[in-house]
């Protein structure tokens, strides 16, 4: 079932941002760069040396090795989930309904289709939280200490994830009687795991670009020194995803309702099952007010297990055991017609692609299609060191087959911290600008073949560095200006 929904994927021609980023960035760290000094990355480094490996053993294939990938993690993430209720026996009714709809929430909406970083942080954060089950009344050195490797590990794939550790000490706390020693072994498993993440980027000589790049441009990318570097669209993604998620949200709702109405009607373990879910919401929750600044819809995933836990229960009522069929049609027929947008974006003569305004069906996606001037005449050049793209396009480096030529793969960062470029007019931020000598050796090293930009911004950084760019010249493919280097005499 898990191919199945996650098929557009594998027909060719859906690159989704974050995934491409990871990959063009995973590539260069492949080649032997060495992430934050030769690949600037906005963010933890374990999600771009998960694509690393992918790249290096699997080369030009590595995109689809990582959706299938994809559909193996979604597959263990939900028998995990779905292991973990009914152990607990939480479910009278309908043991693999929880299975059944996480696996639909993780898959069909197009935000679920990309491997996102939020995506990846599920397993380890469900890991972590089902070790707060397994506490007895002393002792509990292992459950404690893997607790908090397991969240270290989601840390390590998005910061946001630091706040579960808040909420699995909540958990704890709720459940257990604290103790000095099980707290200490929780602590030991969070530096555990950050003191390996460093150790690997102090001898690769990257501890002081990933402090600045991975984490001081991540704050500033939050906007919290009062720059608003990126418009997002916070309150459109937020309604887009409680329109495509509304029926299984009302389901939720009265879940919760009834789960901490009747909270002392359930035995032991039940209750135990429940207040981890229940701060697991709790908690993203908290995490999606903090950064509502920049709310990504990918975001939303890190809410689907104790979502989907509480949608499951509502079926055991009398009554809604009775209306069972018509809880199923409601919960999957949104899900079926975001299926059906796929197939109409792939095949228009079947009626079913959605109108421009109808985007809330597929998000907008574009196919890219191996046609075209832009991507006829890149196919012409050369591909000595690679080209740079000065727009936040990571999927054309795919769509053209082309690798990056220099560490500003992601071109957001560049915009900023590039003294040369209009975003560096923004003086308050945490990062920092990239001095120019650093910017000239950069381009000196590998000088890219031709440089895309599609917002007209080479001519400034032309203008800056004239001995770097004079030997490209401009031509004009579809509505895309490019920038070809000439070869050098003899």
């Amino acid at each position: 079932m898990v191919p199945l929904l996650r098929l557009p994927g594998f027909l060719g021609g859906m690159y989704m941002p974050e995934e491409s980023l990871l990959l063009v960035t995973g590539t260069q760290v492949a080649d032997a760069d060495h992430l934050y000094t030769d690949a600037w990355f906005a963010g933890p480094p374990l999600a771009v040396w998960i694509f690393a490996i992918f790249s290096w053993v699997f080369g030009s294939g590595a995109l689809i090795a990582i959706r299938i990938g994809a559909c193996l993690y979604v597959y263990l993430t939900a028998v995990y989930f779905n292991g973990l209720i009914s152990e607990y026996k939480v479910l009278k009714r309908y043991t693999g309904l929880p299975a059944l709809l996480l696996v639909v929430l993780l898959c069909i909406p197009w935000y679920g289709q990309e491997v996102s970083v939020s995506l990846l942080s599920l397993l380890p954060v469900m890991i972590a939280f089902q070790h707060m089950l397994r506490l007895g009344e002393g002792g509990n050195y292992a459950p404690m200490f893997l607790a908090g490797l397991w969240i270290m590990i989601a840390t390590l794939l998005d910061y946001k994830n630091i706040l579960f550790v808040g909420g699995v000490l909540l958990t704890y706390f709720s459940l257990h009687r604290a103790q000095t020693d099980e707290l200490v072994s929780f602590a030991a498993g969070l530096i555990f795991v950050a003191g390996m993440m460093l150790t690997g980027l102090f001898l690769a000589r990257s501890v002081g670009d990933w402090w600045e790049t991975g984490v001081l441009y991540y704050l500033d990318r939050l906007s919290l020194t009062g720059n608003i570097m990126y418009q997002p669209s916070s309150s459109v993604s937020l309604l887009t995803w409680i329109w495509t998620w509304l029926p299984v949200l009302v389901v939720a709702v009265i879940g919760v309702v009834h789960f901490r109405m009747r909270y002392f009607s359930y035995i032991v373990k039940i209750r135990a099952v429940e207040t981890v879910m229940f701060t697991w919401l709790l908690t993203a929750l908290i995490m999606m007010s903090l950064k509502f600044a920049r709310l990504g819809l990918s975001d939303f995933l890190l809410m689907t297990p104790p979502l989907v836990f509480y949608a499951s229960k509502v079926p055991d009522f009398a009554l809604a055991h009775r209306l069972r069929w018509l809880l199923l049609v409601s919960w999957l027929t949104l899900p079926l017609v975001q299926y059906g947008a796929y197939i109409g974006l792939r095949f228009p003569d079947t009626g079913l692609t959605a109108a421009p305004r109808q985007v809330l069906l597929h998000g907008g996606i574009k196919l890219y299609k191996t046609t075209g001037t832009l991507y006829d005449r890149m196919q012409t050049v050369s591909d000595q060191t690679g080209i740079w793209i000065m727009d936040d396009q990571p999927a054309w480096y795919h769509w053209l087959q082309k690798k990056c030529a220099n560490k500003y793969a992601d071109y957001r960062i560049a915009y900023y911290r590039l003294t040369a470029l209009p975003g560096a007019s923004y003086q308050t931020m945490l990062s920092g600008h990239e001095a120019d000598r650093y910017v000239f050796e950069a381009f000196f090293r590998r000088p890219p073949d031709v440089i895309i930009d599609p917002k007209g911004n080479f001519p400034s950084l032309q203008q800056r560095y004239p001995s770097l760019f004079q030997a490209y010249h401009a031509e004009k493919a579809d509505t895309v200006t490019l920038y070809i280097r000439k070869p050098p005499a003899g």
